[in-house]
């Protein structure tokens, strides 16, 4: 982080919140945090206050709160309830929302979302035009999560949440959980995550499918993007996929976490023109139909 950015950094705290002070002193140490809000709003145990102050500035909203969520509205409309005590979901929302990650047409698109997390970039691609939308998430809070921001949003006719993760064959797969951080949670352990600190402590068996049976379940005939943020299950997927699946795939965007191995290859040679960061071993690659 840079001078100017910090100094930004504690404006922002400064200007939203009584207890900026105690606020940055906690985030030095990584601490959760209380946040005392200049409106009168008290939140406690919070895992990313910066996340949320950055947010409030950006003039997203508090509607409301308990001791563990959170639901947020922006000046479109778009409301999702966070997690406050674990996860890094106002830093999704920032990065879809804000960063605008992934492009802002959809229109008329067919998407599949793997790694939906609470629904946020689900919704994204729902609002900016898409017509049907198919997210996977195994983690239950994160799905339940998810369910109920498309319904908050009235988006259940276009986003479809399916509680599994996305895998070489359907059935059941062990997904790595790290309690603090939901939203690294992989069935394919990711030793970039690992190397900055995020502790998985524990094993839970939860469904799976795999690409080729979502395209047969839900009688795809076109997928105009395939988004994939799924903490390391990116490999073993285009390692295993068939030519006929990848065949009705027009646009990747995809978050790599252990290098690009041979992802780029894999997809030239099936027609795509692909862009990427050598340089980053956590990226984002971006691929389409030439």
């Amino acid at each position: 982080m840079t001078i100017k950015s910090k100094v930004s950094t504690v404006l922002s705290i400064r200007k939203f919140t009584k207890n900026w002070v105690s606020i940055i002193f906690m985030m030095i140490k990584g601490k959760e945090t209380a946040i005392f809000l200049r409106t009168g709003q008290n939140l406690y145990d919070v895992k990313d206050p910066y996340g949320l102050i950055n947010l409030l500035s950006l003039e997203w909203e508090i509607l409301e709160f308990d001791n563990t969520f959170v639901v947020l509205k922006n000046l479109s409309g778009v409301k999702l309830k966070c997690r406050l005590r674990e996860g890094f979901d106002f830093g999704h929302i920032f990065e879809i929302f804000e960063k605008n990650t992934y492009p802002q047409n959809f229109k008329n698109s067919m998407v599949i979302d793997i790694g939906a997390s609470t629904a946020d970039s689900c919704i994204y691609f729902a609002i900016n035009g898409a017509n049907e939308v198919y997210g996977l998430e195994p983690m239950k809070e994160s799905y339940e999560l998810a369910v109920y921001n498309v319904m908050v949003n009235n988006l259940t006719s276009k986003v479809h949440i399916i509680n599994a993760a996305c895998s070489s064959k359907s059935g059941s797969v062990y997904l790595n959980v790290s309690s603090k951080n939901p939203n690294a949670n992989s069935i394919n352990q990711s030793k970039t995550v690992k190397g900055i600190g995020i502790n998985f402590d524990s094993r839970i068996l939860v469904d799976s499918i795999s690409l080729k049976d979502i395209i047969y379940q839900y009688n795809l005939t076109k997928v105009d993007l395939l988004k994939m943020d799924c903490e390391g299950c990116e490999y073993e997927v285009f390692q295993n996929i068939e030519e006929s699946d990848i065949s009705i795939i027009n646009n990747i965007i995809l978050e790599f976490h252990d290098g690009i191995k041979f992802l780029p290859d894999l997809l030239k040679r099936h027609g795509f023109d692909v862009r990427y960061d050598h340089s980053k071993e956590v990226g984002i690659l971006t691929a389409y139909r030439k």
